[in-house]
Order: C-alpha cells, then sequence, then structure tokens
C-alpha cells in the first residue's frame, strides 16, 4: 500500500531493465529516468500476476515439439531474463535461430530498435 516516489520507481526499473551502456550517457540517462517517472505510478494486476511467475514448471520439453521455424533474441544484459535462457529454449526448438544483441537490457527493443528490428527482419527473410 506505499506509493514510491516517482523519481526512486523509476531509477528501480531503469537498472533492472537497461543495460548500463544504455545508462553511460548522463543525458540518455536522465531522458530514461524521465520517462520512466512519467510512466503510472502504480503496479497493475497483470504486472503483480508475472511478478509471482517464479516457478512454472520445465517447458523445454514441449518446446522441442515445436515445428515452425523459431527466432529466439538474447539480449545481452538482460538481468530478468538472461541471454543464457534465451539460448537455452533456441537449443530446445529443433532448428531455431538464436541472436544476442549487446548493449540490451531486458528492455532491449527500446534501447536498440534498429538491431532488434534488423535481426527479426533478417529472420523472416532469411
Amino acid at each position: 500500500g506505499i506509493t514510491l516516489p516517482a523519481s526512486y520507481r523509476a531509477a528501480i526499473t531503469a537498472v533492472l531493465n537497461l543495460s548500463p551502456a544504455s545508462l553511460v550517457d548522463q543525458m540518455a540517462a536522465q531522458d530514461w529516468l524521465d520517462i520512466f517517472a512519467f510512466s503510472k505510478a502504480e503496479t497493475s494486476r497483470g504486472v503483480r500476476a508475472q511478478q509471482n511467475l517464479d516457478d512454472f514448471g520445465d517447458r523445454l520439453a514441449a518446446y522441442g515439439r515445436i515445428t515452425l521455424p523459431c527466432l529466439a533474441v538474447g539480449f545481452a544484459d538482460d538481468r530478468l531474463v538472461p541471454p543464457h535462457l534465451a539460448a537455452e529454449v533456441a537449443k530446445a526448438i529443433p532448428g531455431a535461430n538464436y541472436v544476442e544483441l549487446p548493449d540490451c537490457g531486458h528492455y532491449g527493443y527500446l534501447e536498440r530498435p534498429d538491431a532488434v528490428n534488423s535481426a527479426i527482419l533478417d529472420f523472416l527473410t532469411g
């Protein structure tokens, strides 16, 4: 029931979700903090449910039955879903491709959208 100051919440969000490479430049880091501070303050029920998803069983065997082309993208500095887990999923899916992008945290798609989009387009057109 406690509401944390927006600046504190923004700092925690940045540290947990961004690559250190995105926070090196002081002006860029401040831009990220401003964006996060501006976002909705309360944690939604959906986010709370995601935070409780710590044990949903081993799905690797099920992934082995996937027969469609798949791409797993790992973000090198992701603290929430470390890249070795994305690589593990790709390895479990027959013929899946794996790409790991440097200088990306959990929000890699926001930090380096051109690199993420390029990886996806390369997969789709390759």
